[in-house]
């Protein structure tokens, strides 16, 4: 069995750019991109009894958004970017699949003194996989903002908008109202600490098989929501009003100075042989070493 897990660096490699627009914060522009950009292959081998030939099945696949339609207005943080990327198995072989999330704050301008932030945490992810008051069980637009709006009186550890490495769909989250409690197909926070991988529990086969949504929405998050009062940690002698409007006015001032890319890595490994114990075995959700989403065996 040879597995091999480098990422392909051929003239099949994937470079999906989403389309990029302009976030409107003060009079300044700021960009949203995502783009996939790791993936893993695997090949199995099948050893001919008469000429001792090796056959190879190729591993391939691509991202898509069916639901991703581009917006006919500036973006500002607060406002939700409908986003629903799904891993589609386009080669010859079934495969499993993982995937994590990286956001990146690139400064504007390139002369400036301004670092690259990675994974600040300014961005939300919603995540679910029913409950979508539209067509085919989608969720609107509408519907988002409100789901936003109310994550406002939610404890951190419930909001329905979660950071990312806090996105953990179907029955980890506390709140339930947008998981389905049946056990069906869903991503699932690696085991290690701080796991940034999240694992599809179902095999996606070839020929077209994809998998459920990674999210189903992004938004900015505005200065309250990166910076509530209870934050603002106070220097002798300040005020408490003040200091959080200087707080606020200064992450405003940080977006308009940045743009930002959001990048989904996606790995594949063969669903036969246990492959993905070899590849991801210490990082693997509880109980999968032996079956695929952690059924017994």
């Amino acid at each position: 069995m040879l597995i091999k897990r480098t990422p392909y660096r051929g003239k099949r490699v994937l470079r999906r750019s989403w389309p990029r627009r302009s976030v409107a914060v003060a009079a300044a522009a700021l960009c949203l991109l995502a783009v996939v950009c790791g993936r893993t292959y695997s090949y199995f081998s099948a050893k001919d009894k008469v000429v001792n030939r090796l056959d190879l099945s190729e591993l391939d696949f691509v991202i898509e958004e069916p639901s991703w339609e581009e917006p006919d207005t500036p973006v500002r943080p607060g406002d939700v970017l409908t986003k629903d990327p799904q891993i589609v198995n386009t080669g010859e072989t079934d495969f499993v699949v993982r995937v994590k999330i990286q956001e990146v704050w690139v400064p504007k301008d390139p002369a400036s003194t301004l670092q690259q932030l990675i994974n600040p945490d300014y961005v939300r992810y919603f995540a679910a996989d029913t409950g979508g008051e539209g067509e085919g069980g989608a969720f609107p637009a509408q519907q988002l903002l409100s789901i936003l709006q109310a994550d406002g009186q939610l404890d951190e550890g419930v909001k329905n908008f979660a950071l990312r490495l806090d996105l953990t769909p179907n029955k980890t989250n506390p709140n339930t109202t947008y998981w389905a409690q049946d056990g069906t197909a869903g991503w699932y926070r690696g085991s290690t600490q701080n796991s940034e991988w999240l694992y599809y529990n179902q095999i996606v086969p070839a020929d077209g098989g994809r998998t459920a949504p990674v999210f189903q929405a992004v938004t900015i998050r505005t200065a309250e929501d990166v910076w509530p009062l209870d934050a603002i940690t106070l220097a002798p002698g300040e005020d408490l009003t003040q200091a959080h409007a200087e707080q606020l006015a200064e992450y405003n001032k940080l977006l308009t100075q940045y743009d930002l890319e959001l990048y989904v890595y996606a790995e594949t490994v063969q669903a036969d042989s246990f492959a993905w114990q070899d590849a991801w075995g210490t990082d693997l959700p509880q109980d999968w070493e032996d079956s695929w989403g952690g059924a017994a065996p």
